[in-house]
Parts: structure tokens; sequence; C-alpha cells
């Protein structure tokens, strides 16, 4: 169960509700989810995804007063080998206590010695599935959950006291998630003035460091400067429900990712046609986004029972179908599929099998499975309407793809991986 850890350390009271919210909030969604092992080495697994499981995003609290947790509002880091919460700062005022608060950042460092400068990226990627994972186990507990837009990046480094972080394993802080009861409006809080001395210090990664100045430029190019943001309202959506009859938490815990597919299994149509209800606008996780939906999907179909094998298209917004269609072939067919979500369209019948593979870096996994997906964005468009900063947010509304699609194959008893 969760602990606050300060000196001395305490135990929470297992009957306080208030608490038990906290805890099933992180368990089921920045916890540790199982442990492996092979040979001599052992190694943990998380419930949010991450490239080369290698987690560079780090997760805090921000929370008022609860009781049987602590009698002080504060900000906590979450650590998850342990299941607890570290007291970073204590605030003499309250919060209001209608709210709590995940702050989220990311330790680049993790993924450039892998990675290298790609390490911006899929850095940003694995904050995408940590963000979808905070508001899919906000809304088991019956919080909403949206992503606060008009924090500038530096004010929320001071927030989140990583703002005097220097050097390859320093923290950037990316984005705050307001989790809010159903039956309450969200409202943002008055913050306290940010301390001088925080609680406590990160624990040193390496010794050892190789520069990737090309990671600084791309977070600098990046960063939010602006205060004001006008709050786009997307539509909203009940979540997909009686889908499986396994408990949400059992299949998160639960979910692995795959590494290849037997090129025989097909998926039953009202399946696949779930799946991609799911990820519709305005349920979750895509409910904490404040903007229009941005991406669309292109679909290989190549064994979906009483579907054509072919090429088809997830229109997510109607209002981008022009500029999607002049974008593409004259010969596509936009036949809407008949069952199917609204804005699900059939370009072109055929084997689709080996363009799949192409497009997925020649992997056998993209062409031996039942269907795979591309994720289509109108990307200078939306630069030029939201501004540079605008870019790491397309990387996390389409990470929740992934996100709900890991989901739904589990429960569907079938397996699926990012490519």
């Amino acid at each position: 169960f969760l602990l606050i850890r300060r000196p001395p350390r305490s135990t929470l009271d297992r009957s306080s509700a208030a608490a038990d919210v906290y805890k099933r909030q992180f368990y089921h969604s920045l916890a540790l989810s199982a442990w492996k092992e092979h040979l001599d080495r052992r190694w943990s697994l998380r419930c949010n995804p991450s490239s080369g499981n290698l987690h560079p995003t780090e997760g805090y609290l921000i929370a008022p007063a609860v009781e049987c947790l602590t009698t002080i509002a504060g900000l906590y880091h979450y650590a998850p080998y342990h299941h607890e919460l570290e007291v970073r700062v204590e605030w003499d005022s309250n919060m209001a206590e209608d709210s709590l608060f995940i702050g989220l950042s990311t330790i680049y460092w993790r993924e450039s010695w892998k990675y290298g400068a790609r390490a911006f990226r899929y850095c940003q990627h694995d904050m995408g599935h940590a963000i979808g994972a905070v508001v899919i186990a906000a809304a088991l507990l019956g919080w909403k959950a949206r992503l606060i837009a008009d924090t500038p990046d530096e004010d929320l480094a001071k927030l989140l006291t990583t703002g005097d972080q220097r050097g390859p394993e320093a923290e950037h802080a990316e984005n705050l998630i307001q989790l809010t009861p159903h039956d309450r409006e969200a409202r943002q809080p008055a913050w306290p003035a940010p301390p001088s001395r925080p609680a406590g210090k990160p624990n040193r990664l390496s010794t050892d460091h190789h520069a990737w100045p090309v990671i600084d430029d791309a977070g600098a190019a990046t960063a939010r400067t602006t205060r004001a943001a006008q709050r786009e309202e997307p539509s909203s959506r009940p979540p997909i429900r009686g889908y499986s009859d396994l408990p949400a938490g059992n299949l998160i815990r639960k979910r692995r990712s795959a590494y290849e597919m037997d090129g025989r299994t097909s998926l039953p149509r009202d399946t696949f046609f779930r799946q991609l209800n799911a990820v519709m606008p305005g349920r979750p996780p895509f409910s904490a986004l404040w903007w229009h939906p941005q991406v669309h999907l292109a679909l290989f179909a190549h064994r979906v029972d009483g579907l054509a094998p072919g090429c088809y298209l997830l229109l997510r917004d109607d209002a981008d179908r022009t500029a999607l269609a002049s974008a593409c072939r004259d010969d596509f067919a936009w036949e809407p599929v008949d069952g199917g979500p609204d804005g699900l369209f059939l370009l072109a019948e055929g084997d689709f099998r080996e363009k799949a593979k192409k497009v997925s870096c020649h992997q056998d996994i993209a062409s031996d499975s039942c269907y795979a997906l591309a994720m289509i964005a109108p990307f200078n468009s939306a630069l030029e309407h939201h501004g540079p900063w605008f870019y790491i947010n397309l990387h996390w509304e389409t990470v929740r793809f992934c996100k709900v699609m890991y989901l739904f194959a589990e429960a569907a008893c079938f397996s699926s991986s990012l490519l």
C-alpha cells in the first residue's frame, strides 16, 4: 500500500477511503506491474509502457490535506519501486479539496544513452503512455481528468521543483493533469509560492554521460512559453462498457507487448469495431485533451472476419475530410463501412501486408497481425495554429491510440505492439 516517506516513516491507515484513492490511482497507472527473470537477470515492468522499458517519466502528486494521508497540502514524488510518496514540499496554505493534480516530467538521459538523438521522440511517446495511464486509472475511480493548458514550462518546473536541475540527468517538467470527481467542476487553484529548499534530491543514474545537444535544442524549440491559451472543448462520449468479464484493473496490470504474430489468427469484426469506437474523441483517455482531435488512422486490415482485406481510414474529425481527401490518391473509394463507427471508410480493397510491413520498418509483425495501423496528423497546420510547443502534444495524442489498443486487445484475448 501507499506510504508517505518522511522521517520518521509513517504507514497509512488502510481503512481510509481517501488514501485508497491515491493508492489505486498510482497502482493502476505508474506502478510496477510484474517482474521478469532470465538466467541471473531480473527486471521489472510497469503499467505505463516504455520504449525499451527504460521509463524516463517521473510522476508527482499535488494534493490537499487528506485524512490518514497527510495533514498538510503538498507536493510528493511517486517512487514506483516501493509504491511510496516522497515528500518534496509541504505548504502552509491548503488547496481546494475537490481536485488533485498529477505532474509528469522526463529525464532524457534514460533514453538517450541507448537511442541517441531519437530519445527526444521516444520520451514523448512514453509521456503519452503515462498520460493515458493516469487518465484511464482516474476513470476507474470515478474521476475525470484534463490536461492543464495554460501553464508555461518554466512555471511548471517551479511547481514540480525541477527548475534548478542541470546537466544530462535533469528532469524536464512536461505537463500537469487535474483530477476531479465527475460531479464537480474543475477549478484552477492558486498555487502557493515555490519553496526555496524542497526536501530530498534525485538519485544519480550514471557516472558517465554522452552529450546529445540536439535533444536540448529540441526541448528548447518546443518549450511552452505562453500563459494564456484558448481551451477547445472536444465532444464527450461515454466509455465503452461490457467488453470483458475481467476487471479493468486486472487488464491494466497484465497487459504485455507482443513480439510476434502467427499470421493465421483472425479478429472478429465486432471486436475490431469496438476497438475503433474506443479511440474516438471524447472517450478516455482522449477526454483529457483540451484540443480538437488532430490524428486520424490509416488501417491495413489483413484478417478481420467479415471485412474485406484492404486499406481503411478512420476519420476522427469530419472537418479534416476535404484536406485528407485532397492529399490521397484520386482512385480511393471512400466507401462508409456498414456497422463500423462513424468516420470509417474503405479506401481500397486488396492485400496490404507488404505495404504495412514496409511502412513499419520492415517488421514482420505488421504483416502477420490481424491488422496494422498508421497515424496521420496535419503537422504544419497544427503547429501554425498552436505554436511550436504543440509538436510534443501531437506525440501524446498518437500514443493514446496504442494505450487503448493494448488494453482492448488484452480484453479480447489478443495482443498488440507499438511498432
